[in-house]
C-alpha cells in the first residue's frame, strides 16, 4: 500500500512539474542535446532520462492532460521530438502548431523536412508548395521542393526549382 501511495504522489508531482516548468525544461533539454555530451560523466544517462521526459511531455499533451495553448509551444515540442527521431510525434506537433497558426513558415518548413525524412514525398511537397506560395523568396523552400520533386522523378520541375535558388 505504501508503494502505491508513493507512486500516486510521484505521478501527481510529475503532472504539477510538467504543467508548471515544461517550457524551462524543454529549453534546458534543447541546450543539453545540442552540446557535446561525450566528455561529461553520466551525461548519457541524463540524456536518456531527458528523452523519456520529452516523450512523456508529448504523451501528456496528446492525452489532453497538459494543454499547450500556442503554436510556438507545439513547435518547440515538435523540434525536441524531431531531435529524438520521434518523427510521427513531431509531425503531430507541427500539425497542431499549424492548426493554431497556419502562417508559421518554420512550422511548415520543419514539417516538410520531417515528412521528407520519412519518405512521404507527396505530403512534403504540399508543405513546400505552401511555403513558396507564402514567401516566393524563401530559397530553402525552393531548394527542398526541388529535392522532393527529384524523389518523385519530376526532374524538369526539380531543375526549375533549383533555378529559383
Amino acid at each position: 500500500m505504501e508503494i502505491l501511495f508513493y507512486y500516486i504522489i510521484n505521478l501527481l508531482y510529475l503532472g504539477y512539474f510538467a504543467r508548471r516548468y515544461w517550457k524551462w525544461y524543454l529549453k534546458a533539454v534543447g541546450r543539453g542535446l545540442l552540446t557535446d555530451i561525450d566528455g561529461i560523466a553520466d551525461a548519457k544517462h541524463m540524456v536518456a532520462n531527458e528523452n523519456q521526459m520529452l516523450i512523456l511531455l508529448y504523451r501528456l499533451t496528446k492525452y489532453k492532460i497538459l494543454k499547450l495553448r500556442s503554436a510556438k509551444d507545439y513547435f518547440v515540442l515538435g523540434n525536441s521530438l524531431f531531435l529524438l527521431a520521434e518523427y510521427e510525434s513531431a509531425i503531430e506537433c507541427y500539425n497542431n502548431a499549424l492548426r493554431i497558426d497556419g502562417k508559421g513558415k518554420y512550422a511548415w518548413y520543419n514539417l516538410g523536412i520531417t515528412l521528407g525524412i520519412m519518405g512521404r514525398y507527396n505530403d512534403a511537397l504540399v508543405c513546400w508548395d505552401e511555403l513558396v506560395l507564402k514567401d516566393g523568396q524563401f530559397k530553402e523552400a525552393w531548394f527542398n521542393r526541388g529535392i522532393t520533386l527529384g524523389h518523385l522523378s519530376k526532374i524538369e520541375d526539380a531543375l526549375a526549382c533549383y533555378d529559383r535558388v
